[in-house]
């Protein structure tokens, strides 16, 4: 029995690359974020929270974000600690919403 691709040369199997470092887990909640670049004031926002992994978090926003923006996350979950680092990747959904994806920077630990 010959595959698939012999018989069809003109078909090319296309596999989507996972960029991500992480395994991410799906959460629900809300935030109250600041962002904000360069000397200019930060803005103050809500932002759903959608998924997590050790490494981000990926959020929905009203406003959208530069890429190489700064983040303050402070979660309304209790339990949940502030997370601050940058935004990775801004892209618009079909709701007008924009998906954003927050690389969270760690503090290293003082000896």
């Amino acid at each position: 029995m010959e595959s698939q691709h012999s018989e069809h040369p003109e078909l090319k199997l296309t596999v989507a690359r996972e960029r991500r470092r992480a395994p991410r887990v799906g959460v629900k909640g809300s935030a109250m974020t600041i962002f904000s670049s360069g000397s200019a004031a930060g803005m103050l926002t809500r932002v759903d929270l959608v998924d997590a992994s050790h490494t981000g978090l990926g959020v929905t926003s009203p406003i959208a974000v530069s890429p190489g923006t700064s983040f303050s996350l402070i979660p309304e979950a209790v339990a949940s600690p502030r997370q601050i680092g940058i935004v990775v990747r801004c892209e618009q959904d079909d709701k007008g919403l924009y998906r954003l994806g927050l690389r969270s920077r760690f503090a290293k630990a003082v000896a």
